[in-house]
């Protein structure tokens, strides 16, 4: 019996190109942009002597129920139900991406903290509720004029108590720290909307507004 190997990884990572070689001719589509393989491709393949069969996918990304990007993943996952073996494929230039280190623990804990919130409801006070408004000023101020217009564009130039304070403030809205969150914003720039953009539309509209900082970052 012939085993079953699907190719499987993000976009534009070399998928098509090794489905090519394996099967000995030009069969899948290759180029430079992302999401140019929508289906699933399959073809007898070699190496080394062993016969086996092989399956090209779309990239596996996250996208927005309904979407092309969704529709292009449940083929994906369709492949990977039909196959003996998976290979994983990396861009080993980009090495592991925020798109592979998807955290538990950083859901949880945010999860935990809107779950906490609505305690909020039986604490009820005046006080309680100008902290909360001020906690948002300054965490607002701390992320917008601190972590963006600050430290990550360097659009202006402040003393430097008064530029920790605004890191800090930012590091209070737990997106991270200033390193962190600047490296994160400096590539979304130098990648916008590609596959190494940490806040990459194409992954839909939550993961760009804020799924993003459920998935850990390479240090």
């Amino acid at each position: 019996m012939t085993a079953t190997i699907a190719i499987v990884g993000r976009p534009n990572v070399g998928k098509s190109t090794l489905f090519n070689r394996l099967i000995g001719r030009q069969h899948a589509i290759v180029d430079d942009q992302p999401g140019v393989t929508r289906d699933r491709r399959e073809g007898d393949a070699s190496l080394a002597g062993l016969r086996f069969r092989i399956i090209d996918t779309a990239g596996l990304e996250e996208a927005s129920t309904g979407s092309l990007e969704d529709r292009m993943r449940r083929q994906t996952e369709r492949a990977i139900d039909a196959a003996d073996f998976t290979l994983m494929v990396i861009d080993a230039r980009a090495g592991v991406t925020p798109a592979d280190k998807f955290s538990p623990a950083l859901a949880g804990y945010f999860a935990a903290v809107h779950v906490g919130a609505l305690a909020a409801f039986a604490f009820f006070s005046w006080t309680n509720l100008a902290v909360m408004l001020l906690l948002y000023v300054i965490t607002g101020l701390g992320i917008t004029v601190g972590y963006h217009r600050l430290l990550a564009h360097r659009s202006f130039r402040v003393p430097r108590w008064l530029e920790y304070a605004l890191a800090s403030a930012g590091a209070v809205a737990l997106q991270g720290s200033p390193t962190t969150w600047v490296s994160d914003h400096r590539q979304h720039h130098f990648h916008s909307d590609c596959n190494h953009d940490p806040h990459d539309i194409n992954r839909g509209l939550f993961f760009a507004h804020m799924g993003w900082i459920f998935y850990l970052r390479e240090s």
